[in-house]
C-alpha cells in the first residue's frame, strides 16, 4: 500500500496507511514505533493541508502521550483535534474526542465532576447519531466515575449497562472488558464470590482474544479475593500464572501482590506494593485511586 500511494504520488493516501501502521503497532503494546508512524502520517496530511484528518492522527498521538504520563500535551492535542472536528461538523469524531477527553480528565486530580459532563456529552453526541459501537466507551468511562467516587452500587449498574450494550453491539473485547470490570466492582464491594465469577468469564473470552496483559489481570484479580479471604496458597499460584502471561507491572496486578503480602505478614513489602500501586494508577486507573489510598493506610 505504501508503494502505490507513493508511485501515484498521494499524500493523502500514504498518511491513511502510515495511520493504519501506527495503530497496528499500538495494539501490539509498540508505542514507541506507533508514534513514529503518527508523526509520519502527520507531517503528509499536514503537507496537504488535509485538516480533519490530521486531527485524528493528533488523537492517537494524544492516546500515547496520556498512557506515558504526558497529561498536559495529550489534552493540548485532544482540544485542538475537537475544534477541527467541530469546525467540519464531524459528530462522530467529535464524540470520540470528547470520550477520550474524558478518560484524560478523570485522570487529574479532582477531575470526577469535569469527566462526567465530558462521558455525558459523548453520550448525547453518540445517540443523536446511533453509534450504538461508541457508546460502550462512554456507559464505561460513566462507571469509572461512579467508581472513582466510591458509589458503587450506581457503578455496578452502569457496569451492568456497559455489558449489555457490548453483547447488543457483538463486540467481544468490549464485553470482555465489561465482565473484568464488573469483577474489579464487585471486588471493590468485598463481594468476593460474585467478583471471582466475573474475573473467570473475563478470563475465558480474554483467552480467546489472546490478550495475555487481560488474562493477567483476570488472574490477580481473583487472586486478590482469595488473598483476602484467607486463601493464600491459592492466591500465589494464580498471581504465579499471571506473572508468567505478562511481566507487565500495571497498579492491578501491583495491589493484587499488596493484599497477599498483608495476608501473609509482610507488612513493609505490602506498604510498599501499594505504594507502587497508587503511583501507577494515578494515570492508567484513576478509578481505584480512592480504594488504594484506603488499604495504604
Amino acid at each position: 500500500a505504501l508503494n502505490l500511494s507513493r508511485a501515484l504520488d498521494d499524500a493523502s493516501f500514504e498518511g491513511t496507511v502510515h495511520l493504519a501502521l501506527g495503530m497496528n503497532l499500538q495494539r501490539q503494546n509498540k508505542p514507541a514505533e506507533a508514534e513514529a508512524e503518527y508523526q509520519k502520517a502527520l507531517a503528509l496530511f499536514q503537507s496537504v493541508d488535509n485538516k480533519l484528518a490530521a486531527a485524528r492522527v493528533l488523537n492517537d498521538l494524544a492516546v500515547l502521550e496520556k498512557e506515558r504520563g504526558d497529561l498536559k500535551s495529550a489534552e493540548s492535542r485532544y482540544l485542538g483535534a475537537l475544534k477541527t472536528a467541530q469546525d467540519y461538523g464531524d459528530r462522530w469524531y467529535e464524540a470520540i474526542l470528547t470520550n477520550n477527553l474524558g478518560d484524560l480528565v478523570l485522570a487529574q486530580e479532582g477531575g470526577t465532576d469535569r469527566a462526567e459532563t465530558l462521558y455525558l456529552k459523548a453520550q448525547a453526541l453518540r445517540e443523536a447519531i446511533g453509534d450504538q459501537g461508541g457508546l460502550n466507551y462512554t456507559l464505561m468511562g460513566l462507571a469509572s466515575v461512579l467508581q472513582a467516587r466510591g458509589d458503587l452500587d450506581r457503578a455496578k449498574g452502569m457496569g451492568q449497562q456497559f455489558l449489555v450494550q457490548a453483547r447488543k453491539t457483538g463486540l467481544r473485547p468490549m464485553e470482555a472488558l465489561a465482565l473484568y470490570n464488573l469483577g474489579e466492582l464487585n471486588r471493590c464491594a468485598l463481594d468476593y464470590s460474585a467478583a471471582r465469577a466475573f474475573y473467570r468469564q473475563s478470563l475465558a473470552l480474554h483467552q480467546e482474544l489472546k490478550d495475555s496483559l487481560m488474562e493477567a489481570h483476570c488472574l490477580a484479580g481473583e487472586a486478590e479475593c482469595l488473598a483476602r479471604e484467607g486463601r493464600r496458597g491459592m492466591a500465589r499460584a494464580l498471581l504465579d500464572r499471571s506473572r508468567a502471561l505478562s511481566t507487565n507491572e500495571t497498579p492491578y496486578i501491583f495491589r493484587a501482590q499488596a493484599w497477599l503480602a498483608r495476608g501473609e505478614g509482610r507488612t513493609e513489602e505490602s506498604r510498599i506494593l501499594f505504594a507502587k500501586a497508587l503511583s501507577e494508577a494515578r494515570v492508567q486507573a484513576p478509578e481505584i485511586i480512592r480504594e488504594l489510598k484506603e488499604a495504604a493506610r
